[in-house]
């Protein structure tokens, strides 16, 4: 799957739309007087392309947040990129970053840690100890990206409110736009006479293909775990690639067990999943005997959210959806992703439940196939009746050390948590094998973690510090 690289980006129409003079717009404030739509697009024009294209190259969606100093960062990056674009301007001051990024909003202006020391932005310093910013690395990107395929354009301006209109053009003359909507105040500054205070993706869905007979929210619906398992027992998802045949005892399955939303993943020497909230793995034991061991635990509705979203989440980040052809009992769409590559996905006619998702990882691999079983119902795990007996409680103290800056000794700072497992399921955080955690049975941290015994409540304690 490759991320589009490129784009076009119609500097030379924005630069020749929004060259109005600032002063005669400042003059008009100043009098009182109404600020054409004309003039207030070219006053907020260089803070609203950089806004969109931090806010659609990250990816962000509707969750574009101005408190995020990356984001932020991010923008005054594409705002160098516009300067450097439309006035040939290579380099900024502290200052003008500065007051670019009070202009959203922004509190605190600290340029996010490492993007000095790994080239986003290069700290530049004269002789005479002022420094400038370049930012090479948007500057580069710019470059790459200028006249290939992406356009931005503004439309509205009126009341503070401004819809900057971002549009990909793919390949086979397709094309797809992300619209966003900023809203603006006034303030009295001169270069930056309207602060944003708000940015949020207008979502339309996917560009649907005409002769399809369902939109872009029923096909979502459909592929909600809770309305799939309505019509079926189970799904299983499996792969397989063209030079294989599936592998029936590897994948996933998703069903409901106990009136809850279960994930078990199976594979050769492994099986693991998610349930009630808590990551687990099946170990075997010493005596052979199988036992769930948990490595995480969520709040049980965001686990539930999440595997009711499994399927669902295989069709994010689709931005066009044609119609390939209807086949017995499925139709195949020719889906197009935002980074510009496409899948072949086959829904089930009537009920729209996925069935299979043809793609290809690169030219170096070959083509692969997702399959959704949705006809068997899911194998008997018995470990997972064990919820249906009484729980016991593991708690979890935490010791964590932080530095303090007025002593500079490290400090210990401890927490604890609990949860409630099966009576027969063990509890032992992932931050103790893959984390700088060690785990002990005791608080002096003399006794080892090992595993205490089903039955009984026991309490965990976890440390940074190096014996």
């Amino acid at each position: 799957m490759k991320k589009m690289l490129s784009l076009f980006l119609c500097l030379a129409l924005l630069a020749g739309l929004f060259a109005v003079s600032a002063a005669a717009d400042e003059e008009a404030v100043t009098a009182g007087k109404a600020v054409s739509e004309e003039d207030f697009i070219a006053a907020v024009a260089p803070q609203a392309f950089a806004v969109t294209m931090a806010a659609w190259l990250g990816d962000t969606g509707e969750g574009v947040s101005l408190s995020d100093p990356a984001y932020l960062w991010d923008a005054a990056g594409w705002y160098a990129a516009w300067l450097y674009r439309t006035d040939g301007c290579d380099l900024l001051r502290p200052e003008e970053v500065e007051d670019f990024l009070r202009s959203l909003g922004a509190e605190d202006c600290v340029m996010p840690e490492g993007w000095a020391e790994y080239g986003v932005v290069r700290v530049l310093r004269s002789l005479d100890g002022s420094e400038s910013y370049d930012f090479q690395q948007h500057k580069t990107e710019i470059d790459e990206m200028l006249g290939v395929n992406t356009l931005v354009s503004f439309a509205g301006g009126e009341g503070g409110r401004l819809t900057t209109v971002l549009s990909c053009f793919y390949e086979d003359e397709l094309s797809a736009e992300w619209m966003y909507e900023l809203t603006f105040d006034e303030t009295a500054e001169e270069v930056f006479p309207y602060r944003l205070t708000g940015i949020r993706l207008l979502d339309k869905g996917p560009q649907m293909d005409e002769v399809l007979d369902f939109s872009w929210d029923e096909l979502l619906e459909a592929n909600r775990l809770e309305n799939v398992l309505a019509h079926y027992p189970a799904v299983f998802v499996s792969l397989q690639t063209e030079l294989g045949e599936p592998d029936e005892l590897s994948g996933n399955w998703i069903f409901a067990h106990g009136g809850e939303l279960a994930r078990v993943s199976c594979g050769e020497d492994y099986l693991g999943g998610e349930y009630r909230g808590c990551y687990f793995e099946v170990e075997k034991t010493e005596d052979g005997a199988e036992r769930a061991v948990v490595g995480r635990v969520v709040e049980d509705g965001e686990s539930g959210a999440s595997l009711d979203a499994y399927l669902t989440d295989y069709l994010s980040n689709i931005v066009i959806v044609a119609l390939e052809k209807e086949e017995d009992d499925l139709i195949w769409l020719n889906c197009t992703f935002r980074g510009g590559y496409h899948e072949r996905i086959a829904v089930e006619r009537g009920t729209l439940v996925l069935r299979s998702i043809d793609f290809s990882s690169g030219d170096m691999l070959p083509p692969s196939v997702l399959t959704f079983n949705c006809m068997k119902p899911a194998p008997d795990y018995p470990f997972l009746d064990s919820w249906d007996g009484a729980l016991r409680t593991v708690t979890t103290v935490w010791e964590d050390f932080v530095l303090d800056e007025e002593t500079h000794e490290w400090t210990p700072v401890v927490r604890t948590s609990s949860v409630d497992l099966p009576a027969d399921w063990e509890y032992l955080p992932y931050q103790t094998s893959w984390g700088e955690y060690t785990a002990y049975l005791d608080e002096g941290y003399t006794e080892p973690y090992a595993y205490p015994g089903d039955g009984a409540d026991y309490t965990l304690y976890l440390t940074t510090a190096k014996g």
